[in-house]
């Protein structure tokens, strides 16, 4: 299978403007090492225009005749599920709303809108319909899936999967982006708009909770764990059935597959507001993925890794291979004025590779085509020159990508441990605030669990050691596997130890069966794992990631240098010890 790296895209015609036409453009990204294009129609009069749906089709067919894999982005920018506006232009009712708590204690329902996500991106201010109610989705697909599915006929056969990007509920407020406040407005805010403290809302919400007092969804009272840790479970569940749910089951019907990522992966804190389970959401998808905005190896590494093994989890409780990264250098180039390098570009992905992702789509600058000849970049002036990148770079980068696929791609994915996803404490601590971006103002508790969480998850990851997240659901779930000497398993999922945060013990309703014991997180866990067979390798380096893959019965261990000097780790096995030296950013796999 064609594993190239693949160009996101959104107006296919920049490619003819470039060269003369598209197919010289696509033919200079291929001699790049891109493999295929995440594209759509352009966002100028979207979906409408007939002559533009013609050019489409013609460019799809282009892609398929040069061997090109192809995904449609299933949005006008993002986040997805509006479809450019034009859910709420037919259908005003489906908006969003949120139930909203007033300093007098009155709680009333209203749209969702001013301060959120959808008021604060880098694309529009733009109002959005309810992605927890069934019809809204419903019209999102019939206006945008359906009619891509209408307009290209059979070649819909040339499209592989779709991608939806940063669907969310709606209530949690953001703080405003300078940068992008000159951004198109769609829906001009309401002024006069009070912010108050909001929950995502619903007509089956509405039903469910008929009669409730729902004071403890908004202020720390007693009591009020239960009834919150109820009200989000019931979220997650809603969400994960009508948006992801409705995509994953319209895409299968037509022979292709979901995927995308959502919005603020890496804080689990978040994951509450947005999302009621993120867990849940993602396995809705047939191939999960994440969003890497920075290629700054080492702290890329560090923030992003929460998501990639969000991801990776899905896929492995799914029993699926497949995981994707939407992955640039965006914070470089806008908070640093630069382009990351060839080396720093390849240990962000190499990282990446090494958790487990397979598909990589890029905002990267791709180089300038070969036809209009290196010896331009040269010349262009030189604020145009940091944010350029030469066709040999981009070669060098993706070249290096597909190296490390040809040989991970067909490798599989395999936990060493079960790692309690804290996220019914979560939502038993959470309550919403105006400011979540700022620490003070959350609830001590719910920082805490968050803590421990990404705590535990760095501290086997910097060892070497692979988890597999599980809600409590799917704890209560866990069974010992059959077998001589086998460990756990749940769904399609199997590992050698189950592992909960410090501090984080499950609730008791989520406890697994009797036999089934549950390991706190400590510094020394992963050493003991280790020493006992339960995890296949110990690393010494935290300034090295360490991912392991099998390769049938083998582990192929990963090791990415995320430093730009040389590095030195120690890399224990069943088979012994070695010590291995890796250059800057330097990726090497190890078997």
């Amino acid at each position: 299978m064609n594993r190239r790296p693949m160009q996101i895209i959104h107006d296919f015609r920049i490619l003819g403007k470039q060269t003369g036409d598209v197919g010289t453009g696509l033919r200079a990204l291929q001699a790049q090492g891109i493999g295929g294009v995440v594209t759509n129609m352009p966002f100028d009069d979207y979906m409408q225009d007939e002559g533009t749906w013609k050019a489409f089709r013609e460019f799809l067919n282009v892609c398929r005749a040069l061997g090109m894999r192809v995904w449609l982005y299933d949005e006008k920018g993002y986040p997805s599920g509006f479809a450019g506006g034009q859910v709420l232009a037919r259908r005003p009712e489906l908006e969003a709303v949120g139930l909203y708590r007033d300093e007098t204690g009155r709680i009333a329902e209203a749209p969702s809108y001013e301060g959120t996500h959808n008021c604060n991106n880098y694309f529009a201010k733009a109002r959005t319909p309810s992605l927890l109610e069934p019809e809204a989705v419903r019209e999102f697909v019939r206006l945008t899936h359906e009619r891509y599915a209408t307009e290209l006929g059979a070649d819909l056969a040339i499209v592989e999967a779709f991608f939806t990007d940063e669907p969310a509920l709606n209530v949690m407020y953001f703080p405003p982006i300078p940068a992008a406040k000159d951004v198109p407005v769609m829906d001009p805010p309401d002024p006069h708009r009070r912010l108050l403290p909001g929950v995502p809302w619903s007509g089956t919400l509405a039903a469910q909770y008929e009669r409730r007092d729902l004071t403890g969804l908004f202020c720390d009272q007693a009591g009020a764990s239960a009834l919150r840790r109820d009200f989000y479970g019931r979220v997650g569940e809603q969400l994960a059935t009508n948006y992801f749910g409705q995509l994953q089951t319209w895409c299968q019907a037509h022979r292709l597959l979901s995927s995308g990522h959502m919005l603020w992966e890496e804080d689990p804190e978040i994951h509450v507001p947005l999302y009621g389970n993120f867990l849940r959401c993602l396995l809705r998808l047939d191939i999960p993925g994440i969003d890497v905005l920075s290629a700054s190896p080492l702290s890329g590494y560090r923030y992003g890794r929460r998501a990639a093994v969000l991801a990776a989890s899905a896929a492995m409780l799914n029993g699926t291979r497949r995981i994707f990264t939407e992955s640039s250098d965006f914070c470089e180039q806008m908070n640093e004025k630069r382009m990351v390098t060839v080396g720093e570009a390849t240990a962000s992905l190499g990282w990446q590779a090494a958790l487990g992702v397979t598909d990589f789509t890029y905002y990267f600058s791709y180089g300038l085509c070969p036809e209009l000849s290196d010896r331009t970049f040269a010349f262009l002036p030189e604020d145009q020159r940091k944010l350029a990148r030469t066709p040999a770079e981009y070669l060098a980068i993706n070249n290096a990508v597909n190296g490390w696929m040809e040989i991970l791609g067909s490798a599989s994915l395999a936990p060493d441990v079960f790692l309690y996803y804290p996220i019914e404490l979560l939502q038993a601590a959470y309550y919403p605030v105006l400011r979540p971006w700022e620490a003070d103002s959350k609830s001590p508790e719910l920082l805490r669990i968050a803590e421990a969480y990404t705590s535990a998850l760095a501290g086997l990851l910097d060892a070497g050691v692979i988890p597999c997240l599980v809600d409590g659901a799917m704890l209560r779930e866990i069974r010992r596997s059959a077998g001589t000497g086998a460990g756990y398993a749940v769904r399609k999922a199997s590992a050698n130890a189950i592992v909960c945060p410090a501090g984080c013990e499950p609730p008791q309703d989520c406890l697994p069966a009797e036999g089934c014991d549950i390991v706190p997180m400590t510094a020394e866990l992963p050493r003991r794992l280790f020493e006992q067979g339960r995890a296949r390798i110990l690393n010494d380096n935290p300034e090295v990631c360490a991912g392991v893959v099998q390769d049938g019965a083998r582990p192929l261990i990963v090791l990415v240098n995320l430093t730009d000097r040389e590095q030195s780790c120690r890399i224990r096995s069943k088979d012994g010890e070695r010590q291995v030296k890796l250059a800057a950013y330097a990726v090497s796999l190890e078997r």
